[in-house]
């Protein structure tokens, strides 16, 4: 067998493969020899089928067998020994086709195989200076003070006041039950505690501000809240055999108690009771920590946006030399696409292949995997986050990993979040990437905009030309990424009100 290397170009290699008459004659005396022991014909013992019935009886596909597979062999062997790494897998490109598998009559037989050579660092020579950014909401000061004074009150705790009642009072009301507008004789009575915050009537909420210790007004119960538990349980009071009894809700109050809200002072005892691990020791520690918060609610958005940038970047600044021809052939006789397909979506399936081949030799010279062990600790993170961040049992744990795993579309999604924020946390980290904060408005807008092009690549994917087509799933290499729409967030409506 002979072998010549003709590059077509830089990045696109070819084998002209010559396999003599002799050689795969051969081979053919071997493959029949070694079939005919393992063929199984009725008529004869295992091992003693004779090699020429086999040879009438299978000749030809054996022949076809012994040439797909020597060639493809010693073409892997041709590039082990050249030191010629692929990327690729070999598209058939010249072969004749007239060729004739006449097992008495053997011929030389030629073919040329092509394919991608791998990628090198001095093919992906990026220029990172001033083009990428890594943006950040910016949490803005009026969002800081009022977490550091939700803190502060909690921390602080309440106590009793003489001042009327505010938005933020907890007060005791001492009550009686009303029968016609009068005391019930023998009427449920009870005392109990409410937040005027939270109370579900505006016109009640409103007629209760304002009001002192020992003042007496008249109520419905139910405008303090709708739900019957609360009502029966924390309100009522009632007890297992009341619990079923008909009640009427109108009943006379009487404020025998107002707390407030006490605003505790930022001093040692105030970190320490906020941190006993001791990692608060200050305002400025208190900030920053709620920053890095509110920061990593955004995180995934963040990693998204500077992936596509960065994406943009590489697939600008690199350049993969391939004809057409060898675009078309691989995704026909690899990936197995139609005619349809290829008409329609051909650029956008070189522009996968040309990130799949940038991402290939980056991730290897920049150790970015994503391992099970990352997945796992993901999804346990999602579930405790779920439960509050409550410690569940292990076989719980177990449960979920299994059937979360079931779920491919989610299992991909997860592996695309953990790749996005390696990346950027080694290109912020190795690369002195800027991180910028920007208003949270402004940063809204560029989620916003991102979404736009995706919904646009959905669209333009998804079109209706009266006729379908299959994709295989083959041509989606490791580096393509699902699209997801990224979501945009307001800043007044995250968690995390307290440290």
């Amino acid at each position: 067998m002979t072998i010549n290397p003709v590059e077509i170009t830089k990045n696109q290699l070819q084998l002209d493969v010559t396999m003599e008459a002799a050689e795969i004659q051969d081979l053919l005396k071997k493959e029949l020899k070694k079939t005919a022991q393992k063929a199984k014909i009725k008529g004869f013992r295992p091992g003693k089928t004779p090699v020429n019935l086999i040879k009438n009886m299978y000749g030809t596909q054996v022949y076809v067998d012994v040439i797909n597979k020597n060639l493809f062999d010693k073409a892997q062997e041709y590039l082990k020994d050249n030191d010629i790494n692929t990327f690729s897998n070999f598209v058939i490109n010249d072969v004749n086709e007239d060729y004739k598998f006449n097992i008495d009559k053997v011929e030389d037989f030629s073919a040329s195989l092509v394919f991608v050579k791998e990628a090198s660092l001095e093919d992906l020579d990026f220029d990172y200076s001033g083009k990428l950014t890594y943006y950040l909401p910016e949490i803005s000061q009026e969002r800081l003070d009022g977490q550091i004074k939700s803190i502060r009150y909690n921390i602080g705790g309440m106590a009793e006041s003489s001042e009327p009642a505010g938005e933020e009072s907890l007060i005791s009301f001492d009550s009686v039950q009303l029968e016609n507008g009068d005391v019930k004789e023998g009427g449920h009575t009870m005392t109990f505690n409410y937040s005027v915050f939270n109370i579900q009537s505006d016109d009640l909420n409103k007629n209760i501000i304002g009001k002192k210790i020992g003042e007496t007004f008249d109520i419905n119960l139910k405008d303090f809240t709708d739900n019957e538990a609360t009502l029966r349980n924390q309100i009522l009071k009632l007890d297992s055999e009341e619990q079923n009894d008909t009640f009427d809700y109108e009943f006379r109050v009487t404020i025998s108690n107002i707390q407030e809200k006490v605003l505790a002072d930022m001093d040692e005892e105030f970190f320490t009771r906020l941190d006993p691990r001791g990692n608060i020791k200050s305002e400025e520690d208190l900030i920053r920590l709620l920053k890095e918060d509110y920061h990593a609610y955004y995180r995934i958005s963040s990693n998204m946006l500077f992936f596509h940038e960065f994406k943009e970047m590489a697939l600008t600044e690199t350049q993969l030399d391939l004809t057409d021809d060898f675009y078309k052939k691989f995704f026909t006789q690899v990936s197995q696409l139609d005619d349809h397909a290829l008409q329609y979506h051909l650029d956008e399936y070189k522009e996968d292949f040309k990130w799949a081949w940038i991402k290939d030799i980056m991730d290897k010279e920049y150790g970015i995997q994503v391992s099970r062990s990352d997945v796992n600790t993901a999804l346990i993170r999602e579930i405790n986050e779920y439960f509050g961040g409550a410690n569940l049992p292990e076989n719980i744990y177990q449960k979920f990993l299994e059937d979360a795993y079931k779920d491919n579309r989610h299992i991909a999604r997860k592996k695309d979040e953990i790749y996005m924020a390696k990346l950027a946390s080694f290109l912020i980290d190795e690369h002195g990437i800027q991180v910028v904060n920007i208003p949270t408005e402004e940063y809204n807008e560029k989620i916003e905009e991102l979404n736009k092009k995706y919904e646009k690549q959905a669209e333009h994917h998804h079109h209706d030309h009266n006729h379908g087509h299959e994709h295989n799933d083959e041509h989606k290499h490791d580096g393509d990424f699902e699209v997801e729409e990224v979501e945009a967030k307001d800043a007044d409506n995250t968690s995390g009100e307290e440290a």
